[in-house]
């Protein structure tokens, strides 16, 4: 077995109760349907983040065709513009109202799925073992070596790698094949123990 697999298990962290208070409406918000939290850039002030960043275009087109599904930009910093300039359809935005981790770590606790371009959220998201599908670059972060798809620091994410640099086709196609795997057997009635099992399976 290569060292790598033998990495420690992500800690485990508390949510400061006034946190956990104010994103509580999340849990009676949209309750009968699947809720999908997206991430398309990390900090513009990062030197390789043109690298690894998207657009929220191409999660416009995911809202489009997963209407069963309810989306959440958890989005932070310039990028949040996109959500005016392209038009956010039925994306609820949270990003903005995020004072610090706490308030992410909160309002991640209700999300069935985390769908990201990669950023300091997937290791949030996977640190609370909320189901991440984190589209990776061509180099990305050392962290994610060697070339899998699963990394045993988050046994809850899912690594969507590029075939080559800028394109980011195969991750979005396999993050399109996943969404209709779930939604098929499950109908409007997606439920998050169906999709961690399916999520679980993923290779």
């Amino acid at each position: 077995e290569q060292d790598w697999h033998k990495w420690p298990a992500a800690p485990s962290f508390s949510i400061p109760a006034e946190a956990s208070a104010k994103y509580e409406p999340l849990a009676r918000h949209s309750q009968e349907h699947f809720k999908v939290g997206i991430v398309w850039s990390g900090s513009p002030a990062f030197e390789h983040n043109k690298r690894r960043a998207l657009t929220l275009t191409p999660f416009l087109e995911l809202v489009r065709h997963f209407p069963q599904m309810r989306f959440f930009s958890f989005q932070k910093g310039a990028p949040e513009s996109e959500l005016n300039e392209c038009g956010s359809g039925t994306i609820a935005h949270l990003g903005g109202s995020f004072d610090d981790f706490a308030d992410t770590a909160a309002a991640l606790q209700h999300m069935d799925l985390i769908i990201m371009t990669d950023s300091a959220l997937a290791h949030l998201a996977g640190s609370y073992d909320i189901p991440v599908l984190n589209m990776l670059d061509y180099a990305p972060y050392w962290i994610y070596l060697p070339a899998d798809t699963k990394t045993p620091i988050y046994p809850s994410m899912r690594l969507l790698r590029q075939n080559a640099p800028n394109d980011w086709e195969k991750p979005l196609k396999k993050i399109r094949t996943f969404l209709v795997k779930i939604v098929k057997p499950c109908s409007d009635k997606l439920t998050s123990q169906k999709t961690n099992s399916l999520f679980y399976e993923a290779q």
